[in-house]
């Protein structure tokens, strides 16, 4: 009687194996005609000029996602942010959502230009609130009621910031117990670096005053990539240390636990 090959052995084995490991693949994409999420970046909704659209979109990190129970039906729901506003999705289970952007209670165009989306219990009371960054629009922070329905109070929190915000997190940064608020902004700023002697106490101090004047470094204009000669006028001389101060910082603020955020951002950030 002849016996099997070694070789040919070798290969029944490999192809079980690739059978095997084929079977055992970890993702399944499911289509919007399953799930119902049909959630689209349609920018033909924003009333800006395609010109203007298409520098925003060379420049902007611009949509986000975030998945909780902000209905209390102890299932996930999902909601999504980018330049046409924002989208909210119902977990009904088995893969299966249902778009209830309209019944949000909070009117979805003027949530344009929102770039990441945060769901975090900021009240405490057991629900999902959502914190809406936005581009060069003032943050929303929309206060879940316990049914999947929301309050805009980004200004009575103290949060009704207004920049190039890309995201947020929400973290107890001082260990008191409290939820914090860390703002992430984007920004496009040259700098002219060059080296000197100061310390870096003098630097901080004044590389912190130009900021808040708003003169430590002109702002990137499109411009064919290129800085105007009046701007260039404008510059001034920055040591490699000063660079964390230049343009618009990362801003970060404190809980104070009765409902209102302190921004904390040159007490806390600047220290080395």
């Amino acid at each position: 009687m002849r016996s099997i090959p070694r070789w040919l052995l070798l290969v029944v084995v490999v192809l079980i194996a690739a059978g095997h490991v084929q079977a055992q693949k970890l993702f399944t994409r499911m289509l919007p005609q399953q799930t119902g999420v049909t959630y689209r970046h349609d920018y033909s909704k924003i009333s800006v000029s395609k010109d203007s659209l298409g520098r925003i979109n060379s420049m902007v990190p611009g949509c986000g996602v975030a998945i909780g129970d902000f209905t209390g039906d102890g299932r996930p729901d999902m909601v999504f942010s980018s330049f046409v506003g924002l989208g909210f999705f119902r977990n009904e289970g088995d893969w299966k959502f249902t778009d209830i952007t309209a019944s949000i209670g909070y009117p979805d165009d003027s949530l344009q230009f929102s770039t990441g989306v945060n769901l975090v219990d900021i009240d405490a009371d057991g629900d999902l609130d959502l914190f809406v960054s936005r581009w060069q629009n003032r943050c929303r922070f929309l206060i879940n009621d316990g049914k999947g329905r929301f309050t805009e109070k980004a200004a009575e929190y103290g949060l009704d910031f207004q920049d190039e915000t890309v995201n947020s997190a929400f973290f107890d940064y001082d260990s008191d117990g409290r939820l914090d608020c860390y703002l992430v902004i984007y920004s496009n700023y040259y700098a002219l670096v060059t080296n000197n002697q100061r310390s870096d106490s003098a630097v901080g101090a004044e590389s912190e005053q130009r900021q808040r004047q708003g003169s430590a470094i002109p702002k990137f204009e499109s411009s064919g990539g290129s800085l105007r000669e009046d701007q260039l006028q404008k510059l001034q001389e920055i040591t490699p240390s000063e660079l964390r101060h230049a343009g618009h910082t990362d801003k970060l603020y404190k809980n104070l636990g009765d409902g209102h955020f302190r921004d904390v951002t040159y007490g806390v950030l600047d220290r080395r």
